[in-house]
C-alpha cells in the first residue's frame, strides 16, 4: 500500500463540485487500504456553512495553517480568503496557495510515495512537480478543467507574454507527469492535440454517489414555493463566464404567460447579480431565484423539479465538463444541455438519450422543444431512467475508483 499525498485547492466542507469528488476520491483511496495525506485550503469558494459544523480545523502553524482529520485522512487547510471576483487578487491567492502546498510536503511530511494533484488551479502541477523532484517520487495530473485554455477564450486572459508563460509551463507540467487523468474524450482529443502521448493519458469520469441523489419522492423545494401544480424547469450551479444563463431567462420571458411553468434556479457566482437584474428588468414572475444551496440538499433540489438544465459555453466545450451532470442524471430527471454538439457534456447526454443537446444561441429550437416537453410529446420520464440507468451502470462511485486505483498500481 502506498502512501498517497492529494493537492487540491478545494475539500470538504468547501461546497463546489469538485472538492466533494476529490474527497470522495480520498475516502476511496483510504478505504483501499492506502495512507492518504490532503493538502487543501480552507473553505473559501462555495462556504458550505453546515457542512462546516461537525469537522474541526486545528491550528497548525500560526493562522495561515490547519489541520483536521477525516478518517483515517490528514487533511492540511492552507489558509484562504473568500474567493474574490477580482483576477488579479485571484492569481495572487492560487499562486500562495501553491507555494505553501509546495514546501508543506517537502519539509514537513515524511513518508510520500505519490502525489495525486487536481487542476485547476495550472500552478498545482507545478507544486507536484516540485515535490516529485525533491522526493523522487511520481505524480498523476487530475485534469478537471484544461488551463490556460479557459482563461484565454472567455476573454479573462488577453496578454500574449502571460499566455505564452501559461501554455509553456502547460506543456512542462505535462510532460512531467507519470500519467495524465482527463474526464472526458473531447478533452482527451484537446490534451492529443497539443502533442501529450496518447499512452499517457487515461479517460476517467467523475462518479457520482447514486445512492445520495436518487430519491423517489418529490422534493421539499416544490412544496417550499409553492410550485405543485406547476411544471418546473430548474438549474443549480455556477453563474460564471463559461455558464449560458441567458437563454433560460429568455425562455422564461417567452412562457411567461403559462401559469402552470416555472423556473427555480439555485447557485452563486460573478453573473448571479446580472441575472438577477435582467429578471427584475423583465419583470419575470415565473423566476425565483434562491442562491447558493447547501450540497446536502442538492437530491431534494433535483427531486423539484422536472426537467433540469445543464449549460456550457460552446467555444468552452472541450475544455470543461460540468460535474452537476451525473448528479441530476442519478436522480432520475432528464437533462437540456445547452452546450456545442462537439463536447464531452453533448456526448453523455446523447449516449445515454437521458435528454436534449441544444446550442445556446439557438434560442427558438429550445423554445420548441420545451413546448414539445409542455405538450407531453417526449416521453422525458422514460428520458430520467434512462439517465440513472446509465450513470448505474457506468459512473458510480465504485467503477470510477477502480479506475483510479488501476493507475495508481501502475504509476507506484
Amino acid at each position: 500500500m502506498a502512501n498517497i499525498l492529494i493537492l487540491s485547492l478545494v475539500y470538504p466542507p468547501d461546497g463546489a463540485s469538485t472538492a466533494n469528488i476529490i474527497g470522495g476520491l480520498a475516502e476511496g483511496f483510504a478505504k483501499a487500504g492506502h495512507e492518504v495525506c490532503v493538502i487543501t485550503s480552507t473553505p473559501h469558494y462555495n462556504i458550505d456553512r453546515e457542512a462546516s459544523i461537525p469537522i474541526i480545523l486545528r491550528k497548525y502553524f500560526l493562522n495561515l495553517i490547519y489541520k483536521s482529520m477525516n478518517g483515517r485522512i490528514r487533511v492540511y487547510h492552507i489558509w484562504m480568503p473568500r474567493k474574490s471576483k477580482n483576477k488579479f487578487l485571484r492569481a495572487v491567492e492560487w499562486g500562495w496557495f501553491c507555494i505553501v502546498a509546495t514546501l508543506l510536503p517537502i519539509f514537513l511530511i515524511n513518508k510520500i510515495d505519490f502525489v495525486f494533484c487536481c487542476s485547476p488551479p495550472l500552478s498545482i502541477g507545478l507544486s507536484a512537480d516540485l515535490i516529485s523532484r525533491a522526493k523522487g517520487i511520481p505524480f498523476v495530473y487530475n485534469v478537471q478543467e484544461i488551463y490556460p485554455d479557459i482563461a484565454v477564450l472567455s476573454g479573462q486572459l488577453k496578454n500574449k507574454l502571460i499566455i505564452r508563460a501559461f501554455i509553456a509551463i502547460e506543456k512542462y507540467i505535462y510532460s512531467r507527469a507519470a500519467h495524465i487523468i482527463v474526464i472526458g474524450q473531447r478533452m482527451r482529443e484537446k490534451l492529443l492535440s497539443k502533442g501529450v502521448q496518447e499512452r499517457k493519458q487515461t479517460v476517467v469520469p467523475n462518479f457520482v454517489d447514486t445512492t445520495f441523489f436518487y430519491k423517489k419522492k418529490e422534493g421539499f423545494f416544490r412544496k417550499k414555493f409553492n410550485l405543485d401544480s406547476k411544471f418546473v424547469f430548474g438549474y443549480a450551479g455556477n453563474f460564471g463566464i463559461a455558464q449560458e444563463i441567458g437563454p433560460i431567462i429568455e425562455l422564461a420571458r417567452r412562457l411567461k404567460n403559462q401559469d402552470d411553468v416555472h423556473f427555480l434556479l439555485a447557485g452563486s457566482g460573478i453573473n448571479y447579480g446580472e441575472c438577477l437584474r435582467n429578471i427584475k428588468k423583465s419583470n419575470l414572475s415565473n423566476i425565483t431565484m434562491i442562491g447558493y444551496q447547501s450540497y446536502k440538499y442538492m437530491p431534494d433540489f433535483y427531486a423539484s423539479v422536472d426537467i433540469l438544465f445543464v449549460s456550457l459555453r460552446s467555444d468552452l466545450a472541450q475544455t470543461a465538463f460540468p460535474s452537476k451532470t451525473m448528479e441530476i442524471m442519478a436522480c432520475g430527471k432528464p437533462i437540456i444541455a445547452l452546450t456545442s454538439e462537439k463536447s464531452d457534456l453533448a456526448d453523455i447526454i446523447k449516449e445515454a438519450k437521458c435528454g436534449f443537446v441544444i446550442d445556446p444561441i439557438n434560442i427558438d429550437m429550445l423554445h420548441d422543444i420545451v413546448i414539445k416537453c409542455l405538450n407531453n410529446e417526449f416521453d422525458i420520464v422514460s428520458m430520467g431512467r434512462n439517465g440513472l440507468k446509465y450513470v448505474i451502470n457506468n459512473l458510480s462511485k465504485e467503477i470510477i475508483l477502480k479506475k483510479y486505483l488501476e493507475i495508481i498500481s501502475k504509476c507506484t
